[in-house]
């Protein structure tokens, strides 16, 4: 789940001592992790988009002149 040792303990805490308080932490920790993976896909939704961009740029026939239109894209 990508969570660091303390933040595995604050939920591990929340089983054995469900106070308010320690109910609020682990849902922010939870809640926090939510938003860093939906940044994590945003990005890699990115990559993807810019990598298809520079794929539909190259053609393999191309290739046999000396010539990539993705490498042509990426040296500009």
């Amino acid at each position: 789940m990508d969570l660091s040792l303390n933040e595995i303990k604050t939920l591990a805490d929340v089983i054995e001592n469900s106070e308010k308080g320690e109910l609020i932490r682990a849902h922010t920790i939870v809640e926090e992790h939510l938003k860093a993976i939906d940044q994590k896909i945003e990005d890699l939704n990115h990559l993807r988009d810019q990598l298809n961009s520079l794929h539909s740029r190259c053609h393999g026939e191309d290739h046999d002149h000396g010539r990539c239109g993705l490498i042509e894209e990426l040296t500009k």
